[in-house]
């Protein structure tokens, strides 16, 4: 009995310690900066609830900087209070041919409410705050409406991360490229695949992109292909899709753009796409990233 009483005393001191380490976690501020050269997160802790609107200035105020492949931020809620974390996310890669947003809003999970009322609710609790980085610098300053106060982070603890070029599947010649390649989430986390298009005389490009998690089936031959091998995909996913562009006449062009899963279960992720273009000259690219959240 002296042993059990023992040992429930010891849980409940660990379970104490445990609760008020995260209370100590350091509170987010009116600016929030994040720095990191690595892909990793910091603890972080919003004293109070944050509205952030959803009108025509939707999100909160952003300044990304950095470059890469891919770099960008996400604030991950801990604790879940809408069945799935409340999540925001911001990314960006060289030569997109526009600026970062300056605003990184909620992807979800939403309630009629939200929309009702023009407004989502972060709660007050525990977050993550990622830096998505491609092993050069990259810092994210976001702004917190009814915090005071500045707050700079580095990380606290870097995340398993893959950021490859995708290799080239397809053998069509230089008006047709498709990429591919695959990889496996340890835990829940963010899917990423991103398209770029440099020509110094392009006339004609489009570029489809295609995700498959683990619970999905493709057929690998013509999945990564136009319209990720579904002719109804153009109207099913227009999240993903890009309409062509024609340049009359030809003209120097630079494009990106990145697709983002941000709830991805554990699991293999398939990530390509294809990207057809004329073009007197010109690099055509994918890139495909993985990252665990745990």
């Amino acid at each position: 009995m002296r042993a059990l009483l023992v040992l429930l005393a010891t849980c409940a001191a660990l379970l104490g310690a445990a609760g008020s380490a995260r209370a100590d976690w350091p509170a987010a501020a009116g600016t929030t900066v994040i720095e990191g050269n690595r892909t990793g997160f910091a603890f972080v802790r919003l004293a109070q609830p944050v509205k952030v609107p959803l009108d025509e200035e939707y999100g909160l105020g952003l300044r990304l900087s950095g470059s890469g492949r891919l770099y960008g931020v996400a604030l991950r809620q801990e604790v879940p209070t809408r069945g799935e974390p409340i999540m925001l996310v911001s990314t960006h890669g060289d030569g997109n041919g526009y600026e970062p947003s300056d605003r990184i809003g909620p992807w979800g999970p939403f309630e009629e409410a939200d929309f009702e009322s023009g407004e989502y609710v972060l709660p007050a609790g525990l977050y993550r705050l990622y830096v998505i980085a491609d092993g050069a610098p990259v810092r994210a300053e976001i702004a917190f409406p009814g915090v005071d106060g500045t707050a700079t982070f580095s990380l606290d603890v870097a995340v398993p991360y893959k950021l490859v070029d995708l290799p080239r599947v397809n053998s069509a010649g230089p008006a047709l490229h498709t990429f591919a390649g695959e990889s496996t989430l340890r835990s829940e986390g963010l899917v990423a695949v991103r398209s770029h298009v440099r020509s110094d005389s392009q006339v004609y490009v489009r570029e489809d992109v295609c995700m498959y998690g683990p619970d999905d089936e493709y057929e690998p031959t013509t999945a990564f292909g136009p319209e990720c091998g579904d002719a109804g995909w153009l109207v099913e996913e227009t999240l993903y899709d890009v309409p062509p562009w024609l340049f009359f006449p030809p003209d120097k062009d630079e494009f990106g753009f990145e697709a983002v899963e941000a709830w991805a279960q554990p699991g293999e992720w398939a990530v390509g796409g294809s990207i057809r273009t004329v073009q007197g000259s010109g690099t055509n690219e994918m890139f495909g990233a993985w990252m665990d959240y745990q």
